[in-house]
């Protein structure tokens, strides 16, 4: 690459308003490998407003290896993209290297994290010159989709396109709802669709209860009506009046279960580690309409104390044979006579004599 060409890149991508385009220009014609002192030399350290050109932070610790001349020039677009930096919500390079990036090198090591990195180059030349798509949605799409930066949905996102290239989808390439969009695309292609856990917080438990609703925190993937799709959601429910969420774009939301008295929720426990997953659901919520009373167990508390049906029933004061058909199941004991079985028989809580239906 002559001079002239190299030229028409710089003017093209970089802006002179923060970096010195002879410099660079200069440094590029005398170098076969660039080095991390690059981005140092060619910046103007003073700036109007005081701001700074974020590119000169880049370094060997923080998302830059020395390369070849021609990989430097290819990445030149990445490097040198200025985002708004008076839009809080626009995005860059080096924000996606100082965020997700540095936190997974912490996680995983260097080794490991210079093969993320370079996966997140790839990715990006990717987007920007096969795909054709502006730096400023590569940097932001994810970015507004999520409300904040992560890498796992941007590398949802690549794998998405990729899907949608390899099976000639006509999805949009910047999906309002991408993780919608991401397990249509699963499908699509015979894959398993992602399945979204509720967020559990250990102070609050799985949900938040609002009179007759509950509140269950996560991200959910939603319809075109905004209407949650229940079976790519880590909760099973039954019996629920209406289901419900706030599902703006890939955003953390809430979704809402208005109960009644018959409702029974499972969610799934992402700790589990069996190897069934049916053994890994549990219970979450249960209605008061969806219990009944065990007569197997209060038969079995009674035949562990070596009790008599007819001791029983003198102790609290009933006839033997109606004490005889709360053991059979033919009736259910009313509350008082149950607190007194559960006094006499030693029962610890009222959840040993009750089953789900």
């Amino acid at each position: 690459m002559d001079n002239a060409e190299l030229r028409k890149i710089i003017d093209q991508y970089v802006d002179d308003r923060y970096y010195d385009k002879d410099k660079l220009l200069q440094y590029l014609s005398m170098h076969q490998m660039v080095g991390t002192e690059i981005f140092d030399y060619v910046d103007k350290k003073s700036l109007p407003g005081g701001k700074q050109a974020h590119s000169r932070y880049l370094d060997s610790d923080s998302g830059y290896y020395p390369l070849h001349k021609e990989s430097f020039i290819d990445r030149m677009p990445f490097y040198f993209y200025m985002p708004d930096i008076d839009d809080y919500h626009d995005g860059g390079c080096l924000d996606w290297l100082f965020g997700e990036l540095r936190v997974q090198e912490q996680q995983l090591g260097v080794y490991k994290s210079l093969d993320l990195l370079e996966d997140f180059y790839q990715d990006l030349r990717y987007l920007f010159y096969e795909k054709k798509i502006s730096l400023k949605d590569i940097f932001n799409y994810t970015l507004h989709q999520a409300g904040h930066i992560e890498s796992g949905l941007f590398t949802m996102w690549v794998d998405y396109l990729h899907i949608r290239d390899d099976y000639k989808l006509e999805s949009d390439i910047m999906p309002d709802r991408l993780i919608t969009e991401f397990n249509r695309a699963l499908i699509a292609a015979g894959k398993e669709p992602e399945i979204y856990n509720i967020l559990y917080d250990i102070r609050d438990g799985m949900f938040v209860r609002n009179d007759m609703r509950l509140e269950f925190p996560g991200i959910f993937p939603c319809d075109e009506d905004g209407n949650p799709i229940m079976e790519w959601i880590s909760l099973r429910i039954k019996n629920a009046k209406n289901i419900f969420c706030t599902c703006e774009k890939s955003k953390k939301g809430i979704l809402y279960v208005q109960i009644t008295p018959e409702t029974v929720i499972d969610a799934f426990d992402v700790q589990c580690e069996l190897e069934n997953d049916d053994d890994c659901w549990v219970r979450a919520y249960t209605g008061p309409m969806a219990t009944e009373f065990d007569y197997e167990a209060l038969k079995n508390y009674r035949n562990v104390l070596g009790l008599k049906q007819q001791e029983v029933a003198d102790a609290i004061g009933a006839n033997v044979r109606t004490y005889q058909k709360w053991e059979s199941g033919e009736t259910t004991p009313d509350g008082t006579n149950l607190l007194r079985l559960m006094n006499w028989l030693n029962i610890p809580n009222v959840h040993e004599v009750t089953k789900w239906k």
